[in-house]
């Protein structure tokens, strides 16, 4: 089995448990405290994750590119365009949830319009990294279920 196989299937459990605390973390300002910690590892390894798969994914596509027919190869080329918009996504997840953890919805600080700001940004780059990973799967399915 290829490792991109494994490192998507590693992805595709960490980017929707990272966008689930995120939303959490956003949205409940009780939880934040005892969520801190697990809100910024599971990002961490979300993105980890989606490097991973990205530095996989070249050589399967080489392998793919060589052997394929002309619709495999157009499905596999689509798959890797999309996966880079899932970077971007993950990426400006965590950034979000660094620069917000840290600072705007720290859990001593009192609810204020910024932080208010912070808890819809968060859950959009939620959405978005969700939304993104679907569509990635999606065209990565399409790709392997082509023929």
């Amino acid at each position: 089995m290829p490792s991109h196989v494994a490192a998507a299937y590693l992805t595709i459990a960490f980017v929707p448990l990272a966008a689930v605390l995120t939303c959490v973390y956003a949205l409940s300002a009780r939880s934040r405290k005892r969520m801190r910690l697990p809100l910024i590892l599971s990002n961490i390894a979300a993105v980890s994750m989606v490097i991973w798969a990205a530095s996989e994914g070249p050589a399967l596509l080489e392998m793919v590119t060589r052997t394929a027919s002309a619709a495999e190869r157009e499905a596999a080329n689509a798959h890797a365009l999309a996966s880079a918009n899932l970077f971007y996504a993950t990426g400006a997840m965590l950034t979000l949830v660094l620069i917000t953890a840290w600072w705007l919805l720290r859990p001593e600080r009192p609810a204020s319009l910024l932080s208010r700001i912070a808890s819809v940004l968060l859950v959009a780059a939620a959405v978005a990294s969700l939304v993104t990973l679907w569509l990635v799967a999606e065209a990565g399915a399409s790709a392997v279920w082509s023929t």
